[in-house]
């Protein structure tokens, strides 16, 4: 607004007349002033030296006295320019002129500072697009002036398609213009924009978006597709299917694990993943051979990745790789009667078969006539054996149940079907005093495989033992052992040899003597029977005991005593029977004429020729018995059981003793038991039924009771 002053002088008259500046007019453009912009004040005024313009708030409170420019010869003016934080409203001024020596002051003039201009803002871009938990939103705003505070507004679509109404979500005051938005209509996309305000009461006014998100909580899901279990080549293909519902499927992630024994399993690895659709893995087994398990994880576009799952999706078992298959003996000299063996070994998937053909002037079986390759082969089954003399020849492979098959292996042997031969057999010297040396030697030769081992079997005097001995090799097929002999008697001997096929070749039956000065008497005792008729060693009729004595030295035999269980000493005069039953311990000795007495010696002799006695305690013939107890006598005579009874018997054996007591139901055996008390418990039987019961000694006798018919209730 502007004003204008017309100053009209009044002509004073004084004693002393001083002169003035004079401001013609006062005026200010533009006004009013749209911040942020400038005013210009200008002033007409003559016969001034400066000019200032003092300016008020809108408040009435100073803002500043500021210097005016002159233009030549009467116009001054000021050019301020107002902004933020200036405040609006109207200003007050008031232009002053100095000529030097004297003041000149305007009227009051004013001017209007304004803010009539929206503000301005705009979401910043939110990325990523998609979220799965609430996001941070950024705006920025503009204002001529001031923004006083920014709203965000947002609308829901399920589809992407149709939107819902632009709804209030959050006002903030203060910059930076942000907010914590926590998609309040759940899963789907949304749209957003801002409203700025500013601090005239001006508002923005928007009606399209400025940035989009979407949101997406829920996991995707996936799963390995349907497998075959087993595979012999590589690399497996393995494919899966993967769906997200709203985001979209990101990526997936193939998970495996590894078992050598389809029990034990290793823990879970990441293999690789796929970004793309198709979801597809070339698996290279990378633990080899065995077996493995899968399963995939998918993650989606708002980084939602899917849990793992409780079980494998596929299982599948992995085998590249032929059977080995091992031949024992693996070649050289066999015999006819040698085993050969094919051991075969193929993990996981297991051998098939193994087959082998065999050469010894043509191939068995005859080509084409048989199994595997190119029916050449016969299918093994076991051990088989080479009969044909001199060069032989096994061809052998295995293939397993995947098809993978073995690299045929060729193995040579030569069957050698003649023992060695034992010859030169000699003693020296044949007869040797106790603790001197006897030297036993002979020649082994073998003209296929070759003489492997030489032994010396030696029999002891009076059955008192057998040794091998190996024997030591010179040259020239030359075998001997030279040691020393103490036991004083009748040694025998044979040479025992084979040769690399394990053929074996014993010789005739030699002997040597051992004699010693003043050696007692050697006496030996024969029963008859020769050995025990009944079980555990026990004799179940009379023993005839005959003894014999013999002297080393040749000396006369004075007298042969022996005595039983320990009774006094007597001589003997020929065989001598021993009745009595039970165990018996028959001691004996000889002297010579030289005064040397054997050391006793003894032998335990058992003599059972009774059976044992046995008797059925329970049940009581004629009683009635409840539940295992005896209730009373029955008038009838009958036996009659209801419920379960134990049935218990008294078995006495006075010289063997009891071995055990058998329970019979109506012929057939229904428990054996071996210690006191005798005891069987016997239920669910409804009906008549005979019992009886046998007892066997430790002799192998036994006795029986007559059976004892029951009536028998018990479920």
């Amino acid at each position: 607004m502007k004003k204008l002053m017309i100053l009209i002088g009044a002509i004073m008259i004084l004693p002393i007349a001083i002169a003035q500046p004079t401001i013609n007019s006062v005026s200010d453009a533009p006004d009013p002033v749209e911040v942020p912009g400038y005013n210009n004040i200008t002033a007409d005024i003559t016969g001034a030296t400066n000019a200032y313009v003092e300016i008020y708030y809108p408040n009435s409170t100073l803002k500043g006295n500021y210097s005016m420019t002159n233009i030549p010869t009467t116009t001054w003016y000021y050019n301020s320019t107002y902004a933020y934080p200036s405040p609006l409203g109207t200003y007050t001024y008031v232009v002053k002129a100095y000529d030097g020596a004297d003041w000149a002051e305007s009227s009051s003039y004013t001017f209007t500072l304004q803010d009539t201009t929206s503000p301005s803002s705009s979401i910043s871009a939110i990325t990523p697009y998609w979220r799965n938990s609430s996001a941070t939103i950024n705006a920025s705003a503009t204002d001529n002036y001031a923004v006083s505070n920014v709203s965000l507004w947002y609308r829901y679509s399920s589809d992407n398609s149709s939107w819902g109404t632009w709804t209030f979500f959050g006002k903030d005051e203060i910059t930076p213009w942000q907010w914590n938005f926590n998609f309040p209509d759940g899963e789907g996309y949304y749209e957003f924009y801002s409203i700025a305000n500013d601090t005239s009461a001006n508002t923005e006014s928007k009606t399209t978006a400025d940035a989009i998100a979407g949101y997406d909580a829920s996991p995707p899901s996936s799963s390995v597709d349907s497998m075959a279990y087993w595979y012999n080549t590589l690399p497996v293909v393995i494919t899966a299917t993967a769906n997200d519902v709203l985001s979209g499927v990101k990526e997936v992630t193939l998970y495996y694990r590894y078992s050598a024994n389809n029990a034990t399993w290793q823990p879970w690895n990441i293999f690789s993943t796929d970004t793309s659709s198709p979801w597809q893995w070339n698996f290279n087994a990378p633990n080899g051979d065995g077996y493995y398990q899968f399963y995939t994880i998918a993650r989606d576009n708002a980084n939602n990745i899917e849990s793992a799952p409780p079980a494998a999706d596929e299982d599948s078992a992995i085998d590249t790789h032929a059977p080995t298959t091992i031949i024992n003996p693996s070649g050289g000299y066999v015999s006819p009667s040698s085993s050969i063996t094919l051991n075969a070994t193929d993990t996981p998937a297991g051998v098939n078969a193994t087959y082998y053909r065999i050469w010894n002037g043509s191939w068995s079986p005859a080509p084409g006539t048989g199994y595997g390759k190119s029916n050449n082969f016969s299918i093994y089954s076991g051990a088989f054996s080479l009969n044909t003399a001199g060069t032989n020849y096994v061809e052998f492979y295995s293939d397993d149940k995947l098809g993978n098959e073995e690299t045929t292996h060729n193995v040579t042997f030569t069957v050698d079907n003649l023992p060695p031969a034992i010859s030169g057999i000699s003693v020296n010297p044949p007869t040797q005093v106790s603790g001197g040396y006897v030297n036993i030697s002979c020649d082994v030769s073998d003209a296929g495989a070759g003489v492997d081992k030489v032994y010396l079997v030696i029999l002891y005097p009076c059955g008192s033992g057998e040794c091998n001995f190996s024997m030591n090799y010179i040259s020239c097929h030359t075998y001997y052992l030279n040691q020393t002999y103490t036991t004083i008697g009748t040694y025998s001997f044979k040479i025992v040899a084979h040769d690399n096929a394990c053929n074996w070749a014993s010789s005739s039956i030699y002997n040597f003597t051992i004699t010693g000065p003043n050696s007692p008497p050697l006496t030996s005792c024969i029963l008859d029977p020769a050995s025990p008729s009944g079980e555990n060693g026990w004799y179940l009729d009379n023993v005839n005991v005959t003894l014999n004595a013999t002297d080393p030295d040749g000396d006369t035999i004075v007298y042969t005593k022996y005595r039983i269980d320990g009774g006094s000493w007597i001589n003997y005069n020929g065989t001598f029977t021993i009745s009595d039953e039970g165990e018996h311990l028959l001691e004996f000795y000889s002297a010579d004429n030289k005064g040397n007495i054997e050391n006793i010696k003894s032998v335990s002799i058992k003599i059972d020729k009774s059976e044992p006695f046995v008797t059925l305690e329970r049940p009581i013939p004629g009683y009635l018995y409840l539940f295992d107890r005896a209730i009373w006598p029955l008038a009838t005579g009958n036996t009659v059981i209801i419920g379960r009874i134990v049935v218990r018997a008294i078995a006495i054996d006075q010289h063997s003793s009891i071995a055990n007591v058998s329970f019979y139901v109506n012929g057939y055996l229904q428990n054996i038991d071996t210690a006191y008390p005798y005891e069987w418990i016997w239920r669910g039987w409804i009906g008549y039924a005979y019992i009886h019961v046998v007892a066997y000694n430790k002799a192998g006798l036994y006795e029986e009771t007559d059976p004892l018919l029951v009536y028998m209730i018990s479920l």
